[in-house]
């Protein structure tokens, strides 16, 4: 299984737009993308776009790729008013999980954006997913609270806007935060994000995609990064996972059993 992760620019604020440049991307770079794999885009792919063209064009990527994509997010208006959402298609284009922001961030609740109360658990072919995105990841109450059962990997839609001058403070804040999430609870971290200086009301954002890998096959291998790719593929090893939590637990130093659920 691959995880393919996604680091897009420059962000467009209509979704038909998006959709035309990640086209041109996945054309123009021939990936050889299959039904066990998962496409994973950024926060806010959807833009302001209604539930039904978001839920389209998903089901359109999914059914044209023959993979799993986990569409970022979108705008919802609900009644009066805003939910940051998103949803996953299967590769027949199916919508099989929506999930939402639980802890708005920054210009969000400015802007009136609602909390959300859902995250998406689903599996492809024995790999047990989980979405959480953008600033939710960071809050430990809300990550510990959907860690039943246990993950095996954990994908990050982001939009990784800051008020700093320059991305690098953010861009080493979240891959550390993402390699403890990943070495403290034996699973995979994807996070996929829009391209520095991507802006969103006028806060850039900082580059922050790439995969934490708890159990790496190099020294430094803890975090790869996208750098200047705009979409890259992932493998995620589930029996080299299972062995470093065997491995773990039997040295009494992996996360609580009780808490995560056993595997």
């Amino acid at each position: 299984m691959k995880v393919f992760l996604s680091q897009l620019y420059p962000f467009h604020d209509k979704l038909e737009k998006n959709i035309a440049h990640l086209t041109r991307l996945i054309e123009a770079e021939d990936r050889k993308m299959s039904p066990h794999d998962v496409l994973v885009l950024p926060e806010l792919f959807g833009a302001e776009s209604s539930k039904t063209d978001y839920h389209h064009a998903l089901s359109m990527l999914a059914r044209r790729n023959r993979i799993h994509v986990v569409g970022g997010s979108h705008h919802e208006q609900r009644g009066r008013g805003v939910v940051n959402c998103g949803a996953v298609a299967n590769p027949s284009g199916e919508i099989i999980a929506r999930y939402e922001k639980l802890r708005p961030y920054g210009v969000e609740s400015q802007l009136g954006v609602c909390p959300g109360k859902s995250t998406a658990q689903f599996d492809i072919d024995g790999c047990r997913v989980l979405v959480l995105i953008c600033a939710d990841f960071w809050y430990s109450e809300v990550f510990l609270s959907r860690l039943t059962p246990r993950p095996d990997l954990i994908l990050v839609p982001t939009f990784s806007i800051s008020s700093r001058p320059a991305p690098t403070a953010a861009r080493s804040l979240w891959r550390s935060m993402a390699v403890s999430r990943a070495y403290e609870f034996g699973v995979y971290v994807g996070i996929s994000d829009w391209a520095y200086p991507s802006t969103y009301h006028q806060l850039r954002s900082s580059s922050v995609a790439g995969l934490a890998d708890p159990r790496p096959l190099r020294r430094d291998g803890f975090f790869s990064k996208l750098g200047r790719n705009a979409i890259d593929g992932f493998e995620i090893d589930l029996s080299r996972l299972k062995d470093l939590r065997q491995h773990r637990n039997r040295h009494a130093f992996l996360s609580d059993e009780t808490l995560m659920g056993r595997r």
